[in-house]
């Protein structure tokens, strides 16, 4: 529950309430069905802090705010000016491809520390620095990929009938689960992007394309193997059984007690406090605020890796 205390700000939750000082908040972001008080959005609107509602899954649902932007148009417009530049999109995105493949050698030493795939994404990523375009990293982003799934098909039983990676729709247990968690990933970092102040439209690795959030897609993609993690955990302790899936023409559907162990353990996954480690989401919010501060300074930011 959020309301005002003596023109402070006050999050109660079960018997547990802290206190913020109005002038210290940029933003906050509520996520799920939280309460907050009429009093608490007035305060927030004169303070000129933005209130942002998702669902309990991420799905960005819209803005309170005052009537004049609290962060401002100039950050989408020098945005679009300078991510739009065809050098900083392929210097970015190399950095970007790089922070993800780094993810595929870290998933892969963590469960078979002598397989011989690492060394050749290692090589791979050495190939990827030298990308003289956009379409040739994607050509070699997709290579790393094979990789990754070449090791999920040795490590899983054939009882979970994974080739590959498909989509639209899925048509085994391993790759409905993977599409449903990397759209709660993609959701929930383009509730982080509007949440700080960046427009999800402008990216700078994948193509714009309708409404979709090319932002989100582009951040999203070093916390890919979150979702990568959670779903082989799952299957190897058997809390997600291939008996939960039904597979019809039109793909493979999850039961819903499946989903709800999914997106239950992923949602654990990514605000679990680790030793001497950041939360996941935590670190989530520091590259989002990296790239925002890179945009302004003309720089490259530091994306994550595991």
């Amino acid at each position: 529950m959020l309301t005002c205390e003596n023109h402070r700000l006050k999050v109660t939750q079960e018997d547990n309430s802290r206190y913020y000082g109005w002038e210290e908040l940029e933003t906050l972001l509520i996520l799920g069905p939280h309460n907050i008080s009429t009093p608490c959005l007035r305060q927030a609107m004169k303070h000129s802090v933005a209130i942002h509602f998702a669902s309990r899954y991420g799905q960005y649902q819209g803005v309170a705010c005052g009537n004049s932007p609290t962060q401002g148009h100039q950050m989408w417009q020098l945005q679009l000016a300078y991510l739009q530049q065809t050098d900083i999109a392929l210097q970015w995105s190399i950095a970007l491809v790089g922070a993800k493949i780094d993810g595929h050698i870290e998933l892969i030493r963590n469960r078979d520390r002598q397989s011989a795939l690492m060394e050749k994404l290692r090589a791979i990523k050495r190939k990827a620095k030298r990308s003289p375009d956009l379409q040739v990293l994607l050509g070699i982003e997709g290579e790393a990929a094979k990789l990754l799934w070449q090791f999920f098909r040795t490590h899983l039983d054939d009882e979970w009938q994974f080739s590959g990676r498909n989509k639209r729709p899925p048509k085994d247990p391993i790759n409905a689960m993977l599409s449903l968690g990397y759209t709660y990933l993609y959701h929930l970092t383009d509730s982080l992007i509007q949440s700080n102040g960046l427009c999800p439209w402008i990216g700078f690795y994948h193509q714009n394309h309708g409404a979709h959030r090319t932002l989100a897609s582009d951040l999203m993609e070093p916390f890919r193997v979150v979702v990568d993690r959670t779903v082989l955990s799952l299957v190897a302790k058997r809390q997600i059984k291939p008996e939960d899936f039904l597979t019809l023409e039109s793909g493979c559907e999850m039961s819903r007690d499946a989903r709800k162990v999914l997106l239950t353990q992923l949602l654990a996954d990514l605000t679990m406090k680790r030793k001497k480690q950041d939360r996941v989401i935590d670190q989530m919010i520091t590259q989002v605020r990296e790239v925002k501060i890179a945009t302004k300074l003309g720089a490259t930011p530091n994306f994550w890796r595991p």
